[in-house]
């Protein structure tokens, strides 16, 4: 496809290089020893106008299947590899909205859970963890725009908000979220 943006790229155990469109519903892998891409529509969940395309981060589950962070559309995706099926998991109410949209995702974690940022107008994020077992999902305020999202083996989150300066961290039981200003500004 001539307008391809990728946007970020994971290499599984395999070799392979899977990526996200920035601004189409297409993801992608590319096999670097040979150069072939393969690519795999993923199909509107919102329509465009006014929830535009696209998406933002890719993470790996324990097993290889990609996972990716559809930002305008509000919806995580998991791309199983064998079956070449996609599972859709939509962000709850009310931070599923036009002037929300989601950064980023974390990779699931053995016990089966993904979590989710959803950023909107204000200068605070929602994080949503799935339980992929149950479809259970938990949604936690924090008080910062958070970019960056990374799970900790406890279970926890840690975060990072460019826009306010903090490192955070997330308590997935309690919601308890302490920020960290950097020492340097």
């Amino acid at each position: 496809r001539p307008h391809t943006h990728p946007q970020v790229g994971v290499v599984d155990r395999e070799g392979m290089v899977w990526y996200l469109d920035f601004n189409d519903n297409y993801f992608g892998r590319l096999n670097p020893g040979t150069g072939e891409v393969k690519e795999w529509p993923i199909p509107a969940i919102k329509p465009y106008p006014p929830f535009g395309p696209g998406g933002l981060d890719v993470k790996l589950d324990p097993e290889g299947n990609p996972w990716f962070a559809m930002m305008r559309q509000n919806a995580i995706v998991k791309f199983d590899k064998k079956t070449e099926k996609l599972s859709m998991y939509h962000t709850p109410e009310p931070h599923n909205t036009l002037n929300n949209r989601i950064t980023m995702l974390t990779t699931p974690s053995p016990e089966g859970k993904v979590w989710w940022v959803t950023v909107g107008t204000s200068r605070k994020a929602w994080v949503h963890g799935l339980d992929i077992k149950s479809g259970a999902i938990k949604s936690i305020e924090v008080p910062a725009f958070i970019y960056g999202l990374e799970a900790a083996a406890d279970g926890n989150l840690f975060f990072f908000s460019l826009s306010e300066g903090v490192i955070g961290e997330i308590d997935t039981v309690t919601g308890q979220t302490p920020l960290h200003r950097r020492p340097t500004p």
